[in-house]
């Protein structure tokens, strides 16, 4: 081949090409899941103070043949919050959008309560979180774009 394997591994013109591309895309419609992919460069939340407390998780699981390509794909949070304006645990799935503000994507909630749960998570979001560290969007080949995120909240008072 006359080459090395390391050259092999860059990325061409044409990969790059798609990626700015789709990164676009996604950045364009940051809520919609059509335009997610995974970055492969993940979020990264660095903590400012000691009240938000933010840790990468691995969700991969041998037994329930989740390999570690799940922490890839599904890069998981637990944000521990201490104090907090009461007591709560949520697993949640969040947006990152290419600026690093976080949006509350999914979650579990009675139909009736749903507005209001959204409410109440995205001002979790935006009070803790996004005041308490500072978040870099997740990219790839250096462009960084809309990334969905699994987050574990737990607030202690």
């Amino acid at each position: 081949l006359k080459t090395t394997s390391q050259a092999l591994q860059k990325p061409r013109s044409i990969d790059t090409a798609f990626v700015k591309q789709r990164a676009r895309l996604a950045n364009k419609k940051p809520m919609d899941s059509s335009f997610f992919f995974a970055a492969r460069n993940p979020v990264e939340f660095i903590s400012n103070n000691t009240i938000v407390k933010i840790k990468k998780v691995s969700i991969g699981d041998k037994l329930a043949n989740k390999t570690a390509a799940y922490d890839y794909l599904y890069p998981a949070y637990t944000v521990t919050i201490k104090p907090a304006y009461k007591n709560f645990a949520y697993t949640i799935s969040a947006v990152v959008d290419e600026n690093g503000k976080l949006f509350v994507y999914k979650f579990n909630a009675i139909d009736e309560f749903k507005e209001n749960r959204k409410k109440v998570l995205q001002g979790i979001l935006d009070v803790y979180i996004s005041q308490s560290t500072s978040i870099k969007p997740g990219s790839t080949l250096g462009f960084p774009h809309a990334t969905l995120v699994i987050l574990n909240l737990i607030g202690k008072e």
